[in-house]
């Protein structure tokens, strides 16, 4: 690999992202360009991790308060639909 290549697969980072909140619904089907950041990571291994320990930690803060919230709260259905996108994709981008 030529130095200048390898210079540039080390300035991609990865994002946590999640959909955005409109009228108080989680818009999954919205354009990537319009979701949320929720934590820049360095590798795609890091992003998983913090997407898999958020929702852990979601899932779990909901079942101890499930016999007041008849559904999960928008914020963990915003991670538990959060993915991994790398900082250069295009799509984040699009308007």
């Amino acid at each position: 690999m030529k130095p200048l290549h390898a210079a540039a697969l080390t300035l991609i980072g990865w994002y946590l992202v999640v959909p955005p909140v409109e009228q108080g619904q989680v818009k999954n089907d919205a354009p990537l360009s319009r979701w949320n950041i929720y934590a820049p990571t360095e590798t795609l291994s890091d992003c998983q991790h913090s997407l898999i320990l958020e929702t852990k930690h979601r899932e779990r803060d909901w079942l101890e308060h499930e016999t007041v919230l008849s559904a999960p709260p928008v914020r963990v259905e915003q991670i538990l639909n959060g993915q991994c996108i790398a900082s250069d994709d295009p799509r984040l981008k699009e308007k």
